[in-house]
């Protein structure tokens, strides 16, 4: 169950299936966003669903990032933790696009992404890592 003000982030990890996650994505009350491996199902969900925000994970570090986000059309890039810096994420910000961490369970490395400007950092620690981010924003 998510929190009221909680956004559903969903891994699409399978082609085929984008037509019902859309169709199940249009009658929940819910902010909903789909990100996935596979580039083209991103790209797919978009163009059954302008309105779905959609994002790519990646575990590699592209000559250039934004272009993978502009092939796919996405908004988000989620990139592996230890494959991210400064440089990425303002170059994928330049871009008007968002960058999220995962899985980042390292409060020091977390800390160094909330001062670069993440948007976003998935974890297994959500109570630490929620404490992490009011501590350092503030």
């Amino acid at each position: 169950m998510l929190p009221e003000r909680g956004d559903a982030y969903v891994e699409v990890k399978a082609g085929g299936i984008e037509e019902a996650v859309v169709s199940v994505m249009r009658t929940s009350e819910k902010r909903c966003a789909v990100h996935s491996f596979d580039h083209r199902i991103a790209r797919r969900v978009r163009e059954l669903a302008p309105e779905v925000p959609v994002g790519i994970l990646q575990t590699s570090y592209p000559i250039d990032p934004v272009r993978p986000l502009r092939d796919a059309d996405a908004r988000d890039l989620w990139q592996h933790w230890e494959l991210i810096d400064l440089p990425l994420i303002e170059r994928v910000h330049a871009d008007g696009r968002r960058v999220i961490a995962w899985t980042v369970n390292d409060r020091d490395f977390a800390r160094r992404l909330i001062t670069w400007g993440i948007d976003g950092i998935c974890t297994d620690l959500p109570a630490t890592m929620r404490a992490l981010v009011d501590e350092t924003v503030e």
